[in-house]
């Protein structure tokens, strides 16, 4: 006899599977139903169950390409860690967890840890689940260590990253592989006290593919140093590609330097066909674009704009960038550079070129402002030693003018 509490599910398999049942001729432990050996083979926890999902992942981590699957639409609410600052077992092995549209949650008033921990062995795949309300020292959600992460038709929302030192990556931190496909990281933060706070959605120090998904509205301050990379600190070394993905509404604030409020870029970064919009970056002092570079930039097919930031000196709301930057039949328009010191500068609202190159085919930088005293080329500003060429593109109808220093980039309009 079979009792069922929810409707018969398939795996990604395609073998038929329960959630939440009682089986007469299975074996039940810990909230983990072991099906009998007619029955396909990967575990199910009961819904809410935390110590049957535990019990899963352990016993997942002794036989790779495991596949757990949750009960949809369950809510599993973890209120102790299982180490250190993690919260369940860290993964070892090749695991997969079909959420079901479940969530995985750090109980409200628990102490701090986050959800996932990757070890350098393992690899998690998570299928329409969401991972909320972490707290860490890094990685305030998921901690990618050196191993390789997965997330499909998720979401990842209000975890923290937050240390006296450095702390980075509020929704995901990632030191390994890293494929975000249809999912969305929002109103996650991270915030420090005594150093440069990083990456409020996700900080990578790896190698990150985001495609069809969206990062919007985390936050990331600092009460002493830098905050950078709201929405993605693409770290040293590391490489971020974007398809198809959107980067918006995310915000960035610090007393002395405030950066890439939508993507901070230090590696090696990639849009394709993808959108940095709506970001805001705010200091007293020094405040730069949303797509900020000092890394090697490429832009194919994608538009940067809507952006603002305000500051004592502002150089550049849409893209700063100080290394290698190559922009392609990509548009950089309606971004605001609003200075609020005299004895400053607003200058370059569409893009700064601090140093370095930047190349811009078939691209158009349109409707940018600069604004406030001393302001200056609301489209495209060339500073010192930087080089700016534009090759049938266009530089139209920024305010209070479109390029300087006057005459110093070939082609550009005043």
């Amino acid at each position: 006899m079979i009792l069922r509490s929810c409707p018969p599910l398939t795996n990604r398999r395609g073998r038929p599977v329960l959630a939440a049942v009682v089986i007469s001729s299975a074996t039940v432990m810990a909230g983990v139903i072991a099906p009998s050996s007619a029955m396909a083979a990967d575990p199910i926890v009961v819904c809410g169950d935390v110590a049957g999902l535990r019990a899963a992942i352990v016993a997942a981590n002794t036989r790779p390409s495991t596949v757990i699957n949750l009960a949809p639409g369950c809510r599993y609410s973890i209120s102790t860690a299982d180490n250190d600052e993690t919260g369940l077992p860290v993964v070892s092995s090749s695991i997969m967890v079909n959420g079901h549209g479940s969530q995985i949650v750090r109980s409200v008033g628990a102490p701090a840890f986050r959800l996932w921990r990757i070890a350098a062995t393992g690899r998690l795949t998570l299928d329409s689940l969401t991972v909320a309300g972490g707290a860490a020292s890094v990685g305030g959600g998921l901690f990618n260590d050196h191993g390789a992460l997965t997330l499909r038709d998720s979401e990842v929302t209000g975890n923290t990253a937050t240390l006296g030192g450095d702390a980075g990556g509020g929704g995901i931190y990632s030191v390994g592989t890293l494929e975000v496909v249809t999912t969305r990281v929002h109103h996650n933060s991270a915030v420090s006290a005594t150093d440069v706070a990083p990456g409020g959605g996700i900080d990578n120090d790896g190698t990150a593919v985001l495609r069809a998904s969206r990062v919007d509205h985390n936050t990331t301050n600092s009460s002493v140093d830098s905050a950078i990379g709201s929405g993605i600190n693409a770290g040293f070394g590391g490489s971020v590609t974007l398809d198809a993905t959107l980067v918006d509404h995310n915000s960035v604030s610090s007393p002395t330097f405030a950066g890439g409020a939508g993507i901070a870029n230090v590696g090696t970064l990639t849009l394709n066909n993808s959108q940095v919009a709506g970001n805001t970056a705010a200091s007293p002092r020094t405040a730069t674009a949303a797509l900020e570079n000092v890394g090697v930039l490429t832009l194919n097919g994608s538009q940067v704009y809507g952006n603002t930031s305000t500051g004592a000196g502002v150089p550049g709301a849409g893209i700063y960038t100080g290394g290698q930057a190559t922009l392609r039949q990509s548009q950089v328009f309606a971004n605001t550079a609003r200075n609020t010191d005299p004895t400053a500068a607003a200058v370059g609202a569409g893009v700064f070129a601090a140093g370095g190159s930047a190349a811009l085919t078939g691209t158009i930088v349109s409707g940018n402002r600069a604004i406030g005293p001393n302001a200056q080329a609301g489209g495209i500003f060339q500073l010192g030693t930087a080089q700016v060429t534009l090759t049938h593109s266009v530089v139209i109808a920024n305010a209070p003018d479109n390029c300087g220093p006057p005459g110093a980039i070939p082609g550009c309009p005043n």
